[in-house]
């Protein structure tokens, strides 16, 4: 987990064939030049979660 800034967050590319990842996940943040860190949607997660439960 990191703390960042909202702002730095970049906008997810995703292809057609990533179209459930996109609903996980929010974009992307370059933490540095060697690292790109991908930033989740929490709430997209427990409800992927409890819908593969039922």
């Amino acid at each position: 987990m990191e703390r960042l800034n909202i702002n730095s967050i970049q906008p997810p590319s995703l292809s057609p064939e990533n179209k459930e990842l996109g609903k996980v996940l929010q974009g992307y943040w370059l933490k540095s030049e060697q690292e790109l860190l991908a930033v989740l949607k929490p709430d997209a997660i427990v409800q992927a979660i409890s819908q593969t439960t039922n």
